[in-house]
Formats: C-alpha cells, sequence, structure tokens
C-alpha cells in the first residue's frame, strides 16, 4: 500500500502514483515532481507485487534525473537496496550496454566506440571535406547546424530514398558521413538507438530476451524520447509502457500512444 511508504506525497501525486491504468500519459512542469511520481508509482508497483525491482525499466533524459531517481526510490523504501535492483537508465545508455552484449549479432566490430557529442563534433570538423559538403556548411559555425540535420534523419527515420528526392546534397553529406563512422568503427549516440532497433528487429530471440525481463517500463521526459525509439517500444515490447511522463503536448509522440491502447 502506498500508506505504507516512507515518504510524503500529495494528493495528486498519489493519484497518479496509484492510478490503476496500465497505460498512463501524466504531465507536469519543471519543478513540478515528475521525478517523485515516477519513484512513487515505480515504488507503488513493487509494494503491490505488480513486479520485482528488476523488472522495472525507467528511460531518464540524462544521468542527472537517473541518480535522481534512484536516490528518490531509496528515500522512498528507506532501503537503498531496492534501487540499486531497479534498471534506470538513460536512453543511449542501455542501448550500448545492449549493443556491447550483442555486439556480433550487431554487426559491431570488437573495437567499436560510441562518441560523446563533443567528440562527433570533433569528428565532423576533421572530416568536413571528406563529406564533400557545400560551401555554407565548411564554416566551422554551421558544423553545429548539419550534426543537428544529421540527427533529425536519425530521429525520424528519414529514408535515404526519400532524402535524394528532397534534398540530394544532404543525403550526399549523410551517406558520406555514415560511411566514415563505420570505417573508423564509431557511433553516434543517434546511431546507436538506430543500431538497437535494427538489432531486436532482425534477431526475435534477442527482442524477446530483453522486452521479456521488463514488466513495467516507464519514460520521463516523453517529448524528448528518439521517435523511433517510441515506436518500436510501442509496437514490440512485450510487457507495454506503463506510465509515460511529458512536460507538454506533442503531437507525434501522442500519436504512438494510441497504439497502446
Amino acid at each position: 500500500m502506498i500508506r505504507s511508504l516512507r515518504y510524503s506525497f500529495t494528493a495528486e501525486q498519489t493519484s497518479a502514483i496509484t492510478h490503476p491504468a496500465r497505460v498512463l500519459l501524466v504531465y507536469g512542469g519543471p519543478n513540478s515532481g515528475k521525478t517523485t511520481v515516477i519513484a512513487g508509482r515505480i515504488a507503488h508497483h513493487i509494494t503491490e507485487s505488480t513486479c520485482r525491482p528488476d523488472q522495472v525499466l525507467a528511460f531518464m533524459p540524462s544521468s542527472r534525473t537517473a541518480s535522481a531517481l534512484q536516490s528518490t526510490i531509496g528515500n522512498i523504501f528507506g532501503n537503498s537496496s531496492i534501487h540499486r535492483d531497479c534498471n534506470i537508465q538513460t536512453y543511449h545508455s542501455l542501448a550500448i550496454d545492449i549493443l556491447k552484449s550483442y555486439r556480433a549479432e550487431a554487426g559491431l566490430s570488437e573495437t567499436f566506440r560510441v562518441l560523446s557529442p563533443a567528440e562527433e563534433a570533433v569528428f565532423l570538423h576533421n572530416r568536413i571535406k571528406e563529406i564533400q559538403a557545400p560551401e555554407k556548411y565548411r564554416l566551422p559555425r554551421a558544423h553545429s547546424s548539419l550534426i543537428r540535420l544529421f540527427s533529425t534523419i536519425h530521429k525520424e527515420r528519414i529514408s535515404i530514398e526519400r532524402l535524394r528526392l528532397s534534398s540530394p546534397d544532404i543525403a550526399s553529406m549523410f551517406c558520406s558521413f555514415q560511411n566514415l563512422k563505420s570505417e573508423a568503427s564509431v557511433l553516434t549516440y543517434d546511431d546507436v538507438i538506430d543500431r538497437v532497433i535494427e538489432l531486436m528487429l532482425n534477431e526475435k530471440a534477442i527482442s524477446e530476451i530483453i522486452s521479456s525481463s521488463y514488466c513495467s517500463i516507464f519514460i520521463d521526459s516523453l517529448q524528448e524520447m528518439n521517435n523511433a525509439l517510441l515506436q518500436f517500444l510501442v509496437s514490440h515490447v512485450i510487457y507495454l509502457i506503463d506510465c509515460l511522463i511529458s512536460r507538454s503536448t506533442y503531437r507525434d509522440k501522442l500519436s504512438n500512444l494510441a497504439l497502446l491502447k
């Protein structure tokens, strides 16, 4: 029972924490207690024996928020061992762990490395001529715009064929950049998400092992989640998403939720 937890929740928080819906979307502005609600709902599921701590998967937008959630769960239970059993990660850290565990199946070399955003910027800067970028993209101040553009192509799952029809120059640069990363055995954060989705689509046994490991999935800051990853979770996770936390309405994200009803 929520009353047995060593924590004080507001009436609104308690309502969200104990709501019986299998799929729940909770809205909250900055500093409104979103992390507290997620932590409380996780604790509620565990105390009600809905799931074990190791069957909880929580996606957080940053390492800082992941640590905050772990700490809050520990405070709620007054027992630091509970939060260690829950799988609380950023989107990318979980994806990297999966790729390391199934490196060969994902077609990656033993020496593959994941670039941080800063390293990705340096990698692009050093190879801007090799991707045959038009003059307007060769200036250093334009590199960040190009990286954001490449990231959008990943996140929106824009096909190369479609890109070539609408923006042949961008399609050429994107393909060249992908090839250069492959030759160097490096991945960006966007590549990591793409590779995991491809791995789980192509390797059904791996997908079933991973998805059946969790019975409750929580997402903090829904609007920051990669569209492709959200679509994959909605379509392929056996135990569907339990709680979605968002700061505001995003039509493309909410359209994916309709598939869960």
